[in-house]
């Protein structure tokens, strides 16, 4: 009889060893870090509508977002730029004062990581642009 209990002692012993090392453990998972989203800014800048005959079409464009300020002067026709990459929060500027015949429409537009580029702030018709968007998508 004493041996009956030292033998079904062993097994459970056994059984109970062999239940706890079949356990899981939270040390095991590995943590998988994310990628922070990456977000680039495209600026836009083209004529309007003509509002004159005499002299050409020059725009001061300043760019300004939360690392630099950036000063442009350019001439008529399509202009655009693309910054980044930003971070989420991030708050970007489009100024643009127009001299000449023709006022001028503008857009930023922002693209998340690979994603294609969706129009965020835009103003048309206009000889002085002012726009800013808070990066939030």
């Amino acid at each position: 009889m004493r041996r009956f209990e030292t033998v079904c002692a062993l097994l459970l012993i056994l059984f109970s060893t062999s239940l706890l090392c079949a356990c899981s453990s939270d040390d095991d998972k590995t943590v998988e870090r994310k990628e922070p989203d990456r977000y680039y800014v495209r600026y836009e800048a083209e004529n309007g509508s003509q509002i004159s005959y005499d002299k050409t079409t020059t725009r001061e464009v300043t760019l300004k977002n939360v690392y630099d300020e950036e000063k442009l002067n350019l001439s008529s026709g399509e202009w655009s730029a693309t910054y980044g990459p930003f971070r989420y929060g991030v708050k970007v500027y489009l100024k643009i004062k127009t001299v000449g015949k023709y006022n001028s429409n503008a857009r930023i537009c922002v693209s998340k990581n690979q994603e294609p580029f969706v129009i965020k702030a835009e103003q048309r018709e206009s000889t002085n642009i002012e726009l800013e968007y808070t990066i939030n998508f």
